[in-house]
Protein backbone atom coordinates (compact mmCIF):
# COMPACT_ATOMS: atom_id res chain seq x y z
CA UNK A 1 0.00 0.00 0.00
CA UNK A 2 2.78 2.29 1.12
CA UNK A 3 4.73 1.53 -2.36
CA UNK A 4 1.59 2.06 -4.16
CA UNK A 5 1.06 5.49 -2.88
CA UNK A 6 4.62 6.26 -3.27
CA UNK A 7 4.44 5.19 -6.78
CA UNK A 8 1.06 7.28 -7.40
CA UNK A 9 2.78 10.34 -5.93
CA UNK A 10 6.54 9.90 -7.75
CA UNK A 11 4.19 10.06 -10.98
CA UNK A 12 1.93 13.11 -10.00
CA UNK A 13 5.51 14.78 -9.25
CA UNK A 14 6.51 14.18 -12.26
CA UNK A 15 3.79 14.87 -14.33
CA UNK A 16 3.99 18.58 -11.86
CA UNK A 17 8.25 18.64 -12.79
CA UNK A 18 7.47 18.12 -16.53
CA UNK A 19 4.26 20.71 -16.44
CA UNK A 20 6.72 23.17 -14.61
CA UNK A 21 10.06 22.59 -16.98
CA UNK A 22 7.60 22.97 -20.18
CA UNK A 23 8.35 19.82 -21.61
CA UNK A 24 4.56 19.23 -22.02
CA UNK A 25 3.47 21.19 -25.13
CA UNK A 26 1.70 20.37 -28.15
CA UNK A 27 3.52 18.62 -30.64
CA UNK A 28 1.07 19.96 -33.53
CA UNK A 29 2.31 23.76 -33.31
CA UNK A 30 5.54 25.32 -32.35
CA UNK A 31 5.51 27.11 -29.17
CA UNK A 32 6.36 30.84 -29.09
CA UNK A 33 8.45 31.94 -25.84
CA UNK A 34 7.28 34.87 -23.50
CA UNK A 35 10.28 34.54 -21.68
CA UNK A 36 13.28 32.01 -21.26
CA UNK A 37 14.55 31.62 -17.32
CA UNK A 38 17.92 30.23 -16.93
CA UNK A 39 16.66 26.80 -18.62
CA UNK A 40 13.30 27.08 -18.46
CA UNK A 41 11.03 28.33 -21.13
CA UNK A 42 7.78 30.35 -20.44
CA UNK A 43 5.80 29.94 -23.57
CA UNK A 44 2.77 32.69 -24.37
CA UNK A 45 0.27 30.07 -24.07
CA UNK A 46 1.31 29.45 -20.53
CA UNK A 47 1.21 33.19 -19.95
CA UNK A 48 -2.40 33.33 -21.07
CA UNK A 49 -3.41 30.48 -18.82
CA UNK A 50 -2.21 32.34 -15.87
CA UNK A 51 -3.22 35.72 -16.88
CA UNK A 52 -6.83 34.28 -17.15
CA UNK A 53 -6.65 32.44 -13.81
CA UNK A 54 -5.64 35.88 -12.26
CA UNK A 55 -7.59 38.25 -10.33
CA UNK A 56 -8.72 40.60 -12.40
CA UNK A 57 -8.94 43.64 -9.92
CA UNK A 58 -5.41 42.62 -8.74
CA UNK A 59 -4.12 45.33 -11.53
CA UNK A 60 -7.13 47.30 -12.46
CA UNK A 61 -5.41 50.37 -12.19
CA UNK A 62 -3.01 49.99 -14.82
CA UNK A 63 -3.33 49.75 -18.26
CA UNK A 64 -3.04 46.43 -20.24
CA UNK A 65 0.45 46.51 -21.16
CA UNK A 66 1.63 47.72 -17.87
CA UNK A 67 -0.19 44.88 -15.82
CA UNK A 68 1.07 42.07 -18.73
CA UNK A 69 4.76 43.54 -17.81
CA UNK A 70 4.51 43.31 -13.63
CA UNK A 71 2.57 39.64 -14.41
CA UNK A 72 5.34 38.86 -16.71
CA UNK A 73 8.33 39.73 -13.89
CA UNK A 74 6.43 38.19 -11.11
CA UNK A 75 6.57 34.97 -13.13
CA UNK A 76 10.20 35.15 -13.79
CA UNK A 77 10.59 36.15 -9.98
CA UNK A 78 8.57 32.92 -9.49
CA UNK A 79 10.07 30.76 -10.91
CA UNK A 80 13.83 31.52 -10.70
CA UNK A 81 12.70 30.94 -6.89
CA UNK A 82 11.62 27.74 -7.82
CA UNK A 83 14.78 26.88 -9.35
CA UNK A 84 16.50 28.24 -6.50
CA UNK A 85 14.43 26.11 -3.78
CA UNK A 86 15.27 22.63 -6.62
CA UNK A 87 19.13 23.22 -6.33
CA UNK A 88 19.03 23.78 -3.33
CA UNK A 89 17.07 20.42 -3.03
CA UNK A 90 13.76 21.11 -1.12
CA UNK A 91 11.90 19.08 -3.58
CA UNK A 92 13.38 16.04 -2.68
CA UNK A 93 13.17 17.08 1.06
CA UNK A 94 10.11 14.52 2.87
CA UNK A 95 8.38 17.90 4.51
CA UNK A 96 7.64 18.68 1.04
CA UNK A 97 6.98 15.18 -0.40
CA UNK A 98 4.15 14.75 2.32
CA UNK A 99 3.06 18.26 1.35
CA UNK A 100 2.46 17.09 -1.92
CA UNK A 101 0.88 14.12 -1.18
CA UNK A 102 -1.35 15.73 1.16
CA UNK A 103 -2.02 18.14 -1.43
CA UNK A 104 -2.62 15.60 -3.77
CA UNK A 105 -4.71 13.73 -1.67
CA UNK A 106 -7.64 16.47 -1.10
CA UNK A 107 -7.49 17.56 -4.92
CA UNK A 108 -8.01 13.76 -5.45
CA UNK A 109 -11.15 13.53 -2.93
CA UNK A 110 -12.67 17.16 -4.05
CA UNK A 111 -12.96 16.34 -7.64
CA UNK A 112 -14.28 12.85 -7.04
CA UNK A 113 -16.88 14.18 -4.74
CA UNK A 114 -17.61 17.96 -6.75
CA UNK A 115 -18.34 15.16 -9.83
CA UNK A 116 -20.21 12.93 -7.62
CA UNK A 117 -22.61 15.81 -6.24
CA UNK A 118 -23.11 16.81 -9.92
CA UNK A 119 -24.21 13.31 -10.79
CA UNK A 120 -26.25 12.90 -7.69
CA UNK A 121 -27.84 16.75 -8.62
CA UNK A 122 -28.74 15.85 -12.06
CA UNK A 123 -30.97 12.63 -10.77
CA UNK A 124 -32.50 14.26 -8.07
CA UNK A 125 -35.82 16.36 -8.64
CA UNK A 126 -37.22 17.97 -5.97
CA UNK A 127 -38.83 22.19 -5.81
CA UNK A 128 -36.95 23.67 -2.97
CA UNK A 129 -32.96 24.17 -3.81
CA UNK A 130 -32.49 23.32 0.08
CA UNK A 131 -34.24 19.99 0.01
CA UNK A 132 -32.15 19.29 -3.24
CA UNK A 133 -29.01 19.59 -1.28
CA UNK A 134 -30.08 17.43 1.59
CA UNK A 135 -31.21 14.57 -0.80
CA UNK A 136 -27.77 14.94 -2.13
CA UNK A 137 -26.04 14.99 0.88
CA UNK A 138 -27.97 11.64 1.78
CA UNK A 139 -27.45 10.24 -1.67
CA UNK A 140 -23.62 11.30 -0.91
CA UNK A 141 -23.26 9.20 2.48
CA UNK A 142 -25.50 6.21 0.78
CA UNK A 143 -22.51 5.48 -1.87
CA UNK A 144 -19.48 6.46 1.02
CA UNK A 145 -21.06 3.65 3.16
CA UNK A 146 -21.65 1.41 0.05
CA UNK A 147 -17.96 2.21 -0.93
CA UNK A 148 -16.81 0.95 2.31
CA UNK A 149 -18.85 -1.75 2.60
CA UNK A 150 -17.22 -3.11 -0.38
CA UNK A 151 -13.58 -2.24 0.53
CA UNK A 152 -11.76 -4.90 1.70
CA UNK A 153 -10.15 -3.60 5.24
CA UNK A 154 -8.41 -5.32 8.12
CA UNK A 155 -8.15 -3.30 11.26
CA UNK A 156 -4.79 -4.62 13.47
CA UNK A 157 -6.15 -2.68 16.88
CA UNK A 158 -2.50 -4.58 18.35
CA UNK A 159 -0.45 -2.25 16.62
CA UNK A 160 -2.36 0.77 17.61
CA UNK A 161 -2.13 0.18 21.31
Amino acid sequence: MKSARMFTMLVFLSFICLSVCGCLSKASQPKKIAARINNYELTVEDFKDVSADMRTDKYLSETPEKAKERLLEELIVKNILLQEAQAQNFDKDKAFMKEIESYWEQALLKLLIKRKIDEFSSKVTVSSGEAKDVKVRQMLEIWVKDLRKRANVKIYKENLR
